[in-house]
């Protein structure tokens, strides 16, 4: 009896013993602040601390024991559950796992990191896990944030340096358009642009569609079709099933896109200064939606792609402008040169041949006076020497309007004829050589030329107070090039170009221009006391 009695004693000191254990165990879970689950090896809930009930949505054990751990994992992730498992059962820690749990509470799904451990019975004997989970849903959100706005970042950056590769407005259109397909990985996609005149779109730029489909589509009128509400309206609009929006398209559209099962369309307004100029539109195919995220990344895109456009557009009518004001100026140098020959001509057949005229009846009056005459005849001398010294002025004149050496000679002996005629005799020592091998010119060209090196001398007889002159004219293969070094006073020459205080400015301007309209390079170096030097290139036409 008393061996019996003790026998009964140990049982309850064990039994003792073991709901203490337990009850050191329950502490335990309890304690520890993550979700703790003890399962067995076919991942059957034996165990789960409150911090586990919470995340699953559950208010007591007794609804979760006995249940299985994949009633809270999508089974798109059971395989990875179970890899990891395996590696856990076969090395006794698997590493975490990150995976999504359902919450049946809220309905809502979570984020999980769940680190599982093998635990043994007394043999030895693998007998279940012990895991530990932690919600990471705010981490993950906040790395998908990251990640998002990095690919929008990317998006906009590989956009930006497409588009600035050209300030052409197709190039623009078709690079942009090639570049948004690529990083949103369809084919399919469209650029329309508004035509205000006419109130309707033209595609311009399209990827996926033949010129058949092309012409069937276009020209699309405002309020018409989804492209052109979207016009209207001025707002995006995404449509996740093309064919269930069927009232919203022509019927041309709608056959498109059954044709090359277009799924999911989204367009964006591509908006500058608050006007629409025109559509990006883009469209999955199969059975791919576009995602929110793709959604932002467009309409960023369409902000960069307006951007450009409108920059395109600022920069042709900058050029319609520039190319008018050269046709003008262009007209005006052509009206000035004739004016120019119509003027020496002029001087030529009627002043110079009147002063001639008047010379030689002087002369003979002279002659025909009768002896005592000394007075008169000094005085009708003066008038003879004032008459020659005008036809002097006068032929000059005629030169510097248009020297008959320019046309009859060329180039090179109309400059070396200037040289002599404005700077020797302005006491400034020139020194004059070419280069290359001389030939003539175009009339334009040679004119252009010798009006630059005209005005180039003129300012230096006026302002410069040079001493000596060089002046180098070199032929090219394919250009004319000119240098003109002087060692006067030199000059400001931000000043003297400023419009408020231009003193030089108005001969420095026609030179470019002059240049420019030949398509040829204006430049100048020059400092107060370190003379001048001037450039210019002008292409051979």
């Amino acid at each position: 009896m008393k061996d019996e009695r003790k026998t009964k004693q140990q049982l309850i000191d064990e039994l003792k013993e073991m709901r203490k254990r337990e009850e050191d165990v329950r502490i335990m879970l309890e304690s520890i602040g993550e979700g703790v689950t003890v399962t067995d090896l076919d991942l059957n809930y034996i165990d789960l601390n409150q911090a586990m009930l919470r995340l699953i949505g559950r208010s007591s054990k007794e609804e979760v024991i006995g249940h299985n751990a994949f009633e809270f994992v999508p089974p798109s992730e059971h395989a990875s559950v179970m890899e990891n498992m395996r590696k856990t059962l076969e090395e006794g820690y698997g590493g975490e796992i990150e995976c999504t749990l359902a919450n049946h509470s809220t309905g809502e799904n979570y984020y999980a990191a769940v680190a599982p451990a093998l635990f043994r019975d007394k043999s030895g004997k693998p007998a279940g896990y012990i895991s530990i989970t932690k919600d990471i849903t705010g981490r993950k959100r906040a790395e998908e944030a990251l990640l998002r706005r990095n690919k929008e970042l990317a998006a906009l950056n590989a956009i930006a340096e497409t588009v600035s590769q050209s300030l052409e407005l197709n190039d623009i259109l078709n690079r942009a358009l090639d570049k948004t397909l690529e990083i949103l990985d369809i084919k399919n996609g469209t650029i329309a642009f508004l035509d205000k005149k006419e109130e309707s779109l033209t595609l311009r730029s399209t990827r996926g569609l033949s010129e058949e489909q092309i012409k069937m589509l276009s020209p699309i009128k405002m309020d018409e079709d989804v492209i052109g509400q979207v016009a209207s309206f001025g707002e995006p609009l995404f449509i996740d099933s093309l064919v269930g929006s069927a009232d919203l398209m022509r019927r041309h559209s709608l056959s498109i896109i059954v044709e090359q099962q277009l799924k999911s369309g989204m367009w964006v307004p591509l908006n500058a200064r608050g006007q629409v100029l025109g559509v990006l539109a883009a469209f999955t195919q199969g059975d791919r939606v576009f995602t929110s995220q793709e959604r932002d990344i467009l309409i960023t895109i369409g902000h960069q792609i307006s951007a450009a456009v409108e920059n395109a557009m600022l920069y042709q009518e900058l050029q319609r402008k520039e190319e008018i004001r050269g046709e003008v100026l262009r007209q005006a140098i052509k009206a000035q040169e004739e004016e120019r020959r119509r003027i020496a001509r002029e001087l030529h057949d009627q002043t110079s041949q009147v002063l001639a005229y008047a010379s030689a009846k002087t002369e003979a009056a002279i002659v025909g006076l009768p002896p005592n005459t000394d007075e008169v005849k000094a005085r009708l001398n003066e008038v003879q020497i004032s008459l020659n010294g005008m036809f002097d002025d006068i032929h000059r004149i005629i030169y510097e309007l248009r020297p008959t050496v320019l046309d009859d000679l060329g180039l090179v002996a109309a400059v070396r004829w200037h040289i002599e005629e404005s700077l020797k005799r302005a006491g400034v020592k020139a020194r004059f050589e070419t280069a290359g091998r001389k030939k003539r010119l175009s009339t334009r060209m040679e004119t252009a030329i010798f009006r630059i090196i005209q005005e180039a001398t003129t300012n230096i007889v006026r302002h410069a107070g040079a001493e000596n002159v060089s002046l180098r004219l070199a032929f090219r293969k394919d250009s004319v090039v000119v240098k003109i070094e002087d060692d006067g006073e030199g000059f400001n020459l931000k000043k003297a170009t400023s419009p408020r205080t231009r003193k030089h400015g108005l001969g420095l301007l026609s030179m470019k221009e002059r240049a420019e309209l030949m398509g040829g390079v204006f430049s100048i170096e020059t400092k107060p006391g370190s003379g001048t030097r001037t450039t210019i290139e002008i292409p051979i036409d």
